[in-house]
C-alpha cells in the first residue's frame, strides 16, 4: 500500500491540553512509523490549525479504489475512509506482570495508509444490532444510511453548547456507580471496534430510582461528542441497560492523551484480548483476569460527586435507535498516547490507523442539562 500524507491525528482537543496532546500524538505516530516501516512507506505529519480547530485530510482504500467524503462539525472539517482487511494477533506476555494492566504492544507493523475505516459503536445488544452493510467511508458511509439514522430528530452523537447549560438543570440526580472487578467477553462486533461484555447483575448505575445493568463497554477513535466544537483524542462508552424498562443509557467519558499516563486497566485489557476479526473466537484470557470499568471513570469531587450532561439521543450506530439516555461525565480522563495509536491500529485491522466517529448530528431544540 502506497504511502500517504497525514495533515493530522485528531480534530480538536481540549483546552490547555490541546498543543501538548497533539504534539505527542504526532510525535509518537511519526516516531512508530519510522520504528517499524522502511523509509518509503514513513508516514508524514504536518499538523494545521484552522480557525482554532484542526484539519483532518484522511485518504482510504475502499475495493481497492480511493475515496473520499467530508463532513463538517462547526469549524471542524473531516475527510474520512474506510478499508477492510484480515489479520489477526494474539496477546503477547505483559510486561508488567499482571494480566489486567498491560503495555500494548501486540501490534507491530503498521502500514503507510491512514484511513476512516467501517467502524463499530454502540451495537448494545442482540435487539438491536443492525444489519452489516455500512461503514463510515465510501459508499455505505453516514451519509448513506437510512431508516432512523436518517430520519430521526435526536439524534447522536451532538456538539455539546457548555456555555448554554445551567448547573443543577439534571433531572436524573446523583450518579451512583457500583462497578465490580469482573471477568468479561471480549468480543469483535466488526466494523472496525471492540466490545467488553460483562454478566447481567454485576456492574450497576444507579440514578434517582433506577438501577441499570452495565451491559458493555468499547470505544471511538475521536470522540464523537463534542464540548463546544471541541472533540477529544477518544471516547468511552460505557452501555447500561434499565433493568425494568429494559432502556438504554450510555455514559460517555472522553479521553485526552499524554505520553506520560500508565496504562489503563480497562483500555489496555480490551486492546490486549479483543479478536482483530470480526466472529472470530474470544482470545483466552488468563483465569485471574479482572476488569474493573471504574477504572474508565475520571475521579470524583471531594464529596464523590461527577458532573454530567445529559440529553436524550440515540445510539450512533445503525439502526441509530432513539430513546437513549446519554450522560456525559464533564471531566476527561488522561490516558498514554500509546493506548490512543494503538487504537487506531486496532480500528483499522492493524494495516492502517483508522477512525471510527459518526459526523456530529443536529440537536434540533433539544434540551441539554447538567448536573447533580
Amino acid at each position: 500500500m502506497a504511502s500517504v500524507g497525514m495533515s493530522s491525528l485528531m480534530t480538536s482537543l481540549n483546552g490547555v491540553a490541546y498543543s501538548s496532546t497533539r504534539a505527542s500524538l504526532q510525535h509518537s505516530i511519526t516516531a512508530r512509523s519510522t520504528n517499524n516501516l522502511d523509509s518509503s512507506q514513513k508516514l508524514k505529519s504536518d499538523l494545521r490549525p484552522i480557525h482554532g480547530s484542526d484539519i483532518l485530510k484522511l485518504p482510504f482504500t475502499t475495493h481497492h479504489s480511493h475515496n473520499y467524503r467530508r463532513v463538517k462539525c462547526h469549524k471542524m472539517q473531516t475527510k474520512c475512509s474506510s478499508s477492510e482487511t484480515n489479520h489477526d494477533a494474539d496477546p503477547r506476555p505483559s510486561k508488567s506482570g499482571s494480566p489486567s494492566i498491560r503495555l500494548i504492544n501486540r501490534r507491530a507493523t503498521m502500514v503507510a495508509s491512514f484511513g476512516a475505516l467501517a467502524f463499530g459503536s454502540c451495537s448494545c445488544c442482540e435487539a438491536v444490532l443492525a444489519a452489516e452493510d455500512w461503514s463510515y467511508g465510501g459508499p455505505s458511509g453516514p451519509p448513506t444510511w437510512t431508516g432512523t439514522c436518517a430520519t430521526g430528530a435526536k439524534q447522536s452523537p451532538i456538539d455539546v453548547n457548555m456555555r448554554k447549560i445551567t448547573l443543577g438543570q439534571a433531572t436524573l440526580g446523583e450518579l451512583v456507580f457500583d462497578y465490580k472487578p469482573s471477568t468479561p467477553t471480549f468480543t469483535n462486533p466488526g466494523h472496525g471496534t471492540m466490545e467488553v461484555d460483562f454478566p447481567e447483575g454485576i456492574n450497576k448505575l444507579r440514578l434517582k430510582g433506577r438501577e441499570l445493568n452495565l451491559v458493555q463497554f468499547h470505544f471511538h477513535t475521536p470522540s464523537e461528542h463534542a464540548y463546544d466544537g471541541l472533540r477529544f483524542p477518544m471516547e468511552a462508552h460505557l452501555v447500561h441497560q434499565d433493568a425494568a424498562s429494559k432502556a438504554f443509557a450510555v455514559v460517555g467519558i472522553m479521553l485526552d492523551a499524554t505520553p506520560k499516563a500508565k496504562p489503563n486497566e480497562a483500555l489496555a485489557a480490551a486492546l490486549q484480548y479483543s479478536p482483530l476479526k470480526k466472529g472470530k473466537p474470544p482470545l483466552t484470557v488468563p483465569k485471574d483476569l479482572r476488569v474493573t470499568p471504574a477504572s474508565l471513570l475520571p475521579s470524583a469531587t471531594q464529596n464523590n460527586i461527577r458532573r454530567y450532561v445529559h440529553y436524550s439521543g440515540s445510539l450512533t450506530t445503525p439502526p441509530c435507535q432513539e430513546s437513549v439516555d446519554w450522560i456525559l461525565l464533564e471531566t476527561p480522563l488522561t490516558v498514554s498516547t500509546n493506548e490512543v495509536v494503538e487504537f487506531l491500529k486496532f480500528v483499522g485491522n492493524d494495516q492502517t490507523l483508522a477512525l471510527n466517529a459518526r459526523p456530529i448530528q443536529p440537536v434540533n431544540g433539544r434540551p441539554i442539562s447538567q448536573g447533580p
